[in-house]
């Protein structure tokens, strides 16, 4: 059977519209396969991402750090540990500055494999407990420390101060040099024979005063309300 083309009379058989008709076929087969293909990939590639993410914010906000311990008498090696820091109940990567107001929340912080978490406020630092570790399912230990307020406003014979109301361990010396085995400074809280009482301690520098020609250093508000000072010379210090 020949048909003639609309063209100009050139003739089209019957093998050639057959030929034609498969080609299409194919092509129409590929063209859905490609779509097919095509949406797998993308259904991957979006499965693997959002594992990723996953992945990804599970240790996001942690910081890692390596220690090596003595675990119930022996040398062991607990792995990786991460911290996580909540301050005033926001998670965040940074520790919070010492002698910034915030004091570590025991109550609230934890970690992994049998890790108990303490603090050293007087030299900032993290203390872990490895006399239960146990890291039978994962040897990455996540902490959560917990940060929160640890002073509270008063008001004074020299106005309104915030004090610290955490005791202090008065076996180290408070100072801004390395040698010194604290680096706590600030007002804090305690009681005398008359009332509640509030010292300064570490190397504060809001506790001058110029009085009769002479300078002096407060490092004390008794319980009766009286402000104990020592004698600090009759020029301003350098720090001005």
């Amino acid at each position: 059977m020949n048909f003639r083309s609309l063209t100009g009379g050139g003739v089209i058989h019957s093998t050639m519209i057959l030929e034609w008709v498969c080609t299409m076929k194919l092509e129409r087969f590929k063209e859905k396969d490609n779509k097919r293909r095509f949406i797998v990939i993308f259904i991957v590639c979006c499965i693997l991402l959002l594992a990723g993410v996953l992945l990804y914010n599970s240790f996001a906000v942690f910081t890692e750090e390596k220690e090596f311990n003595v675990i119930n008498g022996q040398y062991q090696d607990p792995g990786d540990i991460y911290f996580a820091y909540y301050v005033d109940g926001q998670i965040t990567r940074d520790l919070p500055k010492q002698n910034t107001g915030y004091i570590f929340d025991e109550e609230s912080s934890n970690c992994t494999n049998g890790v108990v978490p303490t603090f050293d406020n007087s030299t900032w630092k993290f203390i872990a407990d490895y006399s239960g570790y146990n890291a039978t399912d994962y040897t990455r230990t996540k902490c959560n420390l917990y940060f929160k307020t640890g002073t509270k406003t008063v008001n004074t014979a020299l106005g309104e101060i915030d004090v610290y109301t955490y005791t202090p361990d008065f076996t180290k010396s408070a100072c801004d040099d390395e040698a010194c085995e604290s680096h706590e400074k600030g007002i804090f809280e305690t009681t005398d024979e008359d009332g509640v009482s509030y010292y300064y301690r570490g190397s504060v520098e809001n506790n001058y005063v110029s009085f009769a020609g002479f300078y002096w250093r407060i490092i004390r508000i008794n319980g009766n309300g009286s402000i104990r000072m020592i004698y600090d010379g009759t020029s301003p210090h350098a720090n001005g």
